[in-house]
């Protein structure tokens, strides 16, 4: 994440600044905040995405695996002596 924020580092005031507008600081907040999500909230939240991600892709190879071999069960049931001497395609 690309921070907007500061910390002050000039020993007069103390907290953060940022060169960025007020209109940007704003959107940028808008934006954080209809995640709906509290800070401690993200990474996890990152986590759970990743690991849906993972499920969903592996899930998608297995059923292309499924189908293929649906696929080759059912040209050997329409024709075994083609398909074992490579007439099957």
């Amino acid at each position: 994440m690309e921070r907007m924020t500061h910390e002050r580092a000039n020993g007069i005031k103390t907290g953060y600044w940022s060169p960025a507008t007020k209109e940007t600081l704003v959107q940028r907040l808008a934006a954080y905040e209809n995640t709906g999500l509290e800070p401690w909230e993200i990474g996890p939240a990152i986590e759970k995405a990743a690991k849906d991600a993972e499920t969903a892709t592996a899930t998608k190879m297995a059923e292309c695996i499924a189908g293929g071999i649906k696929d080759t069960v059912e040209a050997i049931h329409r024709n075994p002596d083609g398909f074992f001497k490579g007439g099957a395609r």
